[in-house]
C-alpha cells in the first residue's frame, strides 16, 4: 500500500524539477540529517559585512575533537553530520581577533545557527551562548519534536524501553493496544525508525526490531542518548515511511570516564492490585486467581561505562541491561464444568427443555441414545468422566518466564580533523515461556494453544564523516543486521475449537522463523555548499534477505458447531471413537469443519518456508535556502524503489490467477517533491507549513502471502463433518482426531486426547 498527499503526477514532477534547478537567493539553512546535526552561521564585522575566507573552528568539548572550516564568498560556514553533543565555535581573519561561542548544545537532526561578530585586530571577545534550547526555532521546516538524554535518562518507564518517549511529542499517539504509534492518525505499519541513520525498521511486518508485542527493549534506555520524532514535512534524506520518522542516536564515551549501575524491582507486596479484578474477585463470583499479581517479579539490572581509550582521540562505550521477570498466565473457563451431575441433558440449569441456550457440561449431558438424563449412553460412564475431567485438566496457571540480555558496545575514533569514525554492536536476547500469547488471562482455552518464544537481534552499524574541503563533507554508513523471531509449540496438532474449550497447537504455530531478517544496508550522503545555497544529495541500498518458516494451519484444525453443550456432546462421542464402549456408529464424524495445509514444495520440517530477496534503492538531492533573515525555504526530491522476486511456483490454474499471481508488480513511480518553509514575521512567532508526497513500503508479509499462499505452493484441505445429524451419506472420510497429512510441528505422540480415548493418526486421505 502506498498512501500519497498528492496524486496530481504531472505537478509531482515539475515540483521535483523545482526543486533540483532552483539555485539563488541568500544565506543557506540546513535540513534535517540521519543520526547526526549541523552547525552553520555568518562571520560578518562591525559593520554587518560578511567575511570571506574567516577561519572558523567547531569543537566537540566532551570530546575534544576539532572541525575546521574557511567561510565561502558571502561569509558562511556549515558544518554538517557532526555528533550531538556540547560544542565550541571559534572564529578568526586576517586583522581581526578571535570571537567564540561556548556552551553550545546539538541536538540529534537539529541545525544551530551561530552567526559571530569579529573585531579588528587586536580586539578579543566572547560571545556566551547558553545550552537552554529556544522555545522557538526559526528556521525549522519540519514538525519535530527532540527528546533529549535528561529526558530519557530521568523519567520512568516501565520495561525501559526507549520508544515509549515517542508518546510524548505532540501528533503521536497509541495505535492500538499493541504498542504500534500512530502520527497524525496513520497507521503505525507505515513508520520508520533509525538508530544512528541504520534502518531499525523490520521488513516483514513492518514495525520497529523486536515488534511491538515482542521483545521489551531492543536497544537499551542507557545506550539511546537522544531523538528526534517527526511528524511531517521532514526532509527528502527521509523516506520509505507515509506516518512518521524516529531518528535516535546512540551513546559514545568522552574525554572523561563515567558510568552507571541500576537495579529496579517490581514486587507484589510493592504493587497495588486492578481495582476491577479484585472486586470481581471478592464480590462477583470471579476467579481468585484476580486477587494476586500477574507479574510476581520483575527485575531490571545493568550499567554502563564509557572514557578515553586514547585522550582526545579514541573512545569507548559499553552498555549492558538486563531483564526478569516470573509471572503466572490464568487459563479458566467462563461455563459450567463439572463432574457433579447438574442439569437438564439440554444443559439448561433451569430445568428447560430448550435446545438453544445450552451452557453446561456435566455427567447428566453425556450422549445418550434417547437423548434423556440417564438413558442408555452411547459412551461408558468412564468415558464420560475422563472426557469432563481432560476438560476440566486444561484449566490451570502454568508458570511464566521471560528473560532478556543485551550488550551494546561502541567506538569511536577521531583518525584527523577531517575524518570520523565510528562502530556499534547491539547483541540482544529474549525468551519467554507462554510469550506466543502474552495476555495475563485467558478464557475457553488451555496453556497448550501457547508457546515459548524467542527474540535474537544483532546489528552491527558502522559511520565514516570525512570532511572533503572546506565546503565539502561526506558521510558513509552501513549496517549489518539479523533479526530472528521464533516461537515453538507445547502440544502438537491437531487444534481442537470447542465452545468450552480450545486445546492442541494454535494454528499460527510453530514459527520456526518468523522471521530470519538478514539486512545490509550502504548509505552515502553528500553535503555541498555552493554559493548561497547548501546542496545534499545521497543514495542508499537496503537488501533484506527474508527466511519465513510458518505454515498457517499446518497442523490441521477441528472446529465444532452448535452451543456449549451440543458441541460438547458431539465432541466426546468423537473423542472416544474407536475404543470399546462407544457405540455411536458415527463416532469420529461429528465435528463441523476441519482443515488442513499442505507444503507441496518443502519438507515437513521445513513446512511454510519462503526465501526471498527484497532490494530497496533510494536517492535525494535536496537544497536549504535561507530567502531572507525571516524566510528559510527547504526543496527537495526523492525516488524509492522497492524490488521483489516473482512467485517460484505461481497459481496459473486460471487466467484470472494467472494475471495477478504469476508477476508482483514493483512500484516505480515513486517520485516524491517535498516543499517546506519556515517564517519568522516577528520575534516569538513562527509559521511553518509544508507540501509533500510520502510513500511507505509494501510489508514483505503481503509478498510472502502472494508468493506461497496461493494454492499450488500451498494447499488447503478441507472436510465436512456431519455435527448431530449425520447418516451413511454425509459421513466424512476424515474420522476425528485423525489428520490426512503429517503435521507440522512436534511429533503426533505429544497430542492431547483423554484418557482411554482416540489418539491421532495420519491416514494420508485427502478428500
Amino acid at each position: 500500500m502506498i498512501q500519497k498527499f498528492c496524486t496530481q503526477q504531472r505537478f509531482a514532477f515539475q515540483l521535483a524539477l523545482l526543486a533540483l534547478v532552483l539555485l539563488s537567493g541568500s544565506r543557506p539553512g540546513h535540513a534535517q540529517t540521519s543520526g547526526a546535526g549541523t552547525i552553520s552561521g555568518t562571520i560578518t564585522y562591525a559593520s554587518h559585512s560578511v567575511i570571506a575566507g574567516a577561519s572558523v573552528t567547531v569543537s566537540n568539548t566532551d570530546t575534544g575533537s576539532t572541525h575546521a572550516y574557511i567561510t565561502n564568498g558571502d561569509g558562511i560556514y556549515v558544518a554538517p553530520f557532526i555528533q550531538p553533543g556540547h560544542y565550541r565555535v571559534e572564529a578568526t581573519g586576517t586583522g581581526f581577533g578571535k570571537v567564540s561561542a561556548s556552551n553550545l548544545t546539538l541536538l540529534v537532526g537539529q541545525t544551530l545557527s551561530i552567526d559571530l561578530t569579529l573585531s579588528v585586530q587586536g580586539a578579543s571577545s566572547t560571545v556566551e551562548v547558553t545550552s537552554e534550547t529556544p522555545l522557538l526555532d526559526t528556521e525549522r521546516t519540519e514538525v519535530s519534536q527532540a527528546v533529549d538524554q535528561a529526558v530519557i535518562q530521568n523519567l520512568p518507564v516501565n520495561g525501559r524501553n526507549w520508544s515509549d518517549f515517542v508518546l510524548l511529542t505532540p501528533n503521536v499517539v497509541q495505535d492500538g493496544g499493541s504498542g504500534l504509534v500512530s502520527f497524525h492518525g496513520i497507521s503505525g505499519l507505515y513508520n520508520q525508525n533509525y538508530v544512528d541513520g541504520a534502518n531499525n525498521n523490520q521488513m516483514l511486518f513492518s514495525e520497529a526490531r523486536g515488534r511491538s508485542s515482542g521483545a521489551p527493549f531492543v536497544y537499551s534506555l542507557d545506550a539511546i542518548k537522544e531523538f528526534q520524532a517527526e511528524a511531517s514535512n521532514y526532509s527528502a534524506e527521509f523516506g520509505q515511511a507515509a506516518g512518521g520518522q524516529v531518528n535516535a542516536i546512540t551513546r559514545n564515551g568522552t574525554n572523561d570516564l563515567h558510568g552507571d549501575l541500576f537495579y529496579y524491582l517490581r514486587y507484589p507486596s510493592m504493587n497495588a492490585l486492578d481495582p476491577i479484578s479484585k472486586w470481581s474477585a471478592l464480590f462477583n463470583h470471579g476467579n481468585p486467581f484476580l486477587l494476586t499479581q500477574p507479574v510476581h517479579q520483575q527485575q531490571e539490572f545493568g550499567g554502563s561505562v564509557g572514557g578515553p581509550i586514547i585522550r582526545d582521540k579514541l573512545f569507548y562505550f559499553l552498555t549492558s541491561d538486563n531483564f526478569r521477570r516470573t509471572g503466572r498466565a490464568l487459563y479458566y473457563e467462563t461455563n459450567p464444568v463439572s463432574l457433579n451431575p447438574t442439569g437438564t441433558y439440554n444443559g439448561n440449569a433451569d430445568n428447560s427443555t430448550a435446545k438453544t441456550f445450552g451452557s453446561i457440561i456435566t455427567p447428566n449431558q453425556c450422549p445418550t441414545s434417547n437423548g434423556q438424563v440417564g438413558g442408555p449412553g452411547l459412551i461408558t460412564p468412564a468415558q464420560c468422566t475422563a472426557g469432563i475431567n481432560f476438560l476440566l485438566g486444561l484449566q490451570g496457571a502454568p508458570r511464566r518466564f521471560a528473560k532478556e540480555t543485551l550488550i551494546f558496545p561502541r567506538v569511536d575514533y577521531q583518525l584527523n580533523t577531517k575524518n570520523l569514525i565510528y562502530a556499534n554492536f547491539n547483541f540482544a536476547n529474549f525468551d519467554q515461556s507462554y510469550g506466543y500469547a502474552s495476555n495475563p488471562t485467558f478464557s475457553n482455552t488451555s496453556p497448550s494453544t501457547n508457546a515459548p518464544t524467542s527474540y535474537h537481534e544483532r546489528f552491527l552499524v558502522a559511520h565514516w564523516t570525512s570532511t572533503l574541503t572546506n565546503t565539502a563533507v561526506n558521510d558513509v554508513r552501513f549496517q549489518w543486521g539479523r533479526d530472528l523471531e521464533t516461537a515453538g509449540a507445547y502440544a502438537s496438532g491437531p487444534s481442537v475449537a470447542l465452545g468450552a474449550e480450545t486445546y492442541g497447537m494454535n494454528l499460527a504455530l510453530p514459527r520456526i522463523a518468523e522471521p530470519d531478517e538478514h539486512r545490509y544496508q550502504f548509505t552515502d550522503v553528500f553535503d555541498k555548499v555552493i554559493g548561497r545555497h547548501t546542496l545534499k544529495i545521497g543514495g542508499d541500498v537496503n537488501l533484506v534477505h527474508e527466511v519465513m518458516i510458518n505454515l498457517f494451519q499446518g497442523g490441521g484444525v477441528y472446529g465444532y458447531s452448535g452451543n456449549v453443550t451440543q458441541e460438547f456432546q458431539n465432541w466426546i462421542l468423537d473423542a472416544f471413537a474407536g475404543q470399546p464402549g462407544d457405540t455411536d456408529p458415527f463416532a469420529g464424524s461429528h465435528y463441523n469443519t476441519f482443515v488442513q495445509t499442505v507444503d507441496a514444495i518443502n519438507t515437513v520440517k521445513n513446512a511454510g518456508a519462503d526465501d526471498f530477496w527484497m532490494k530497496m534503492y533510494d536517492g535525494f538531492a535536496e537544497d536549504n535556502w535561507k530567502v531572507t533573515q525571516k524566510l528559510t525555504v527547504n526543496l527537495g526530491v526523492r525516488y524509492d524503489f522497492q524490488l521483489t522476486p516473482n512467485p517460484a511456483k505461481p497459481n496459473t490454474s486460471t487466467a484470472l490467477a494467472a494475471k495477478y499471481n504469476s508477476t508482483i508488480k514493483n512500484v516505480t513511480d515513486r517520485i516524491q517533491p517535498r516543499v517546506g518553509f519556515a517564517w519568522n514575521p516577528y520575534s516569538g512567532t513562527v509559521v511553518r507549513g509544508g507540501y509533500g508526497m510520502f510513500s511507505g513500503l509494501n510489508q514483505g508479509s503481503t509478498y510472502y502471502a502472494m508468493r506461497v499462499e496461493n494454492g499450488i505452493y500451498q494447499i488447503n484441505y478441507n472436510f465436512a463433518g456431519c455435527n448431530a445429524s449425520c447418516t451413511s451419506n454425509n459421513a466424512p472420510a476424515l474420522k476425528f482426531p485423525d489428520v490426512p497429512f503429517l503435521p507440522a510441528g512436534p511429533s503426533l505422540s505429544n497430542a492431547l486426547f483423554p484418557t482411554g480415548g482416540a489418539a491421532p493418526v495420519v491416514t494420508n486421505i485427502s478428500g
